[in-house]
């Protein structure tokens, strides 16, 4: 059994024990409001806690990472909307946040395949699933009746140069 003040979880975050919910400070800078402050200016565990939210992690999951509890959770994402959106920012790849839905999106496109009632269902996704893999096929178009375009070159005495550069 865990100790009161003890963390358990993933992140090892400083022990904030003897504070209460009162008392426990989110940030260094006492000056800006809440609602405007930036995600480096919190606390270490509030700028996880943050994270972990803008990469869609569900708050039952950082509770357990973070030890803390579902109202805490909250709180934060209520309280630091501008924190929030800077944590948004730093994802550098948005495909990431649906990497966990893979599985499914692939079980779907199977189930779609399968069905041999819908044949033209079944060409548009096998299509599909081909340009996503492979790419579109590239497509020649020929253009006609294009008039020729005719270039004349001009030789300048060197006299007429020599006048202009000085």
């Amino acid at each position: 059994m865990q100790a009161i003040g003890q963390r358990s979880g993933k992140y090892n975050l400083p022990s904030r024990e003897g504070q209460t919910a009162r008392t426990t400070q989110l940030t260094n800078n006492t000056e800006t409001p809440y609602a405007e402050l930036r995600l480096l200016e919190l606390k270490p565990h509030v700028q996880t806690a943050l994270r972990l939210l803008s990469r869609g992690r569900p708050i039952t999951y950082i509770c357990d990472e973070l030890n803390l509890s579902n109202v805490t959770i909250t709180k934060y994402r209520n309280t630091f909307p501008q924190a929030l959106v800077d944590a948004s920012y730093e994802i550098v790849e948005p495909g990431e946040m649906l990497r966990p839905l893979l599985p499914k999106v692939v079980e779907v496109y199977g189930d779609l395949l399968d069905r041999k009632d819908e044949p033209a269902v079944q060409s548009t996704i096998a299509r599909d699933v081909m340009d996503r893999l492979f790419g579109k096929p590239k497509q020649r178009h020929e253009i006609e009746n294009v008039p020729p375009v005719n270039v004349e070159f001009i030789d300048l005495p060197t006299t007429v140069l020599a006048e202009e550069s000085q």
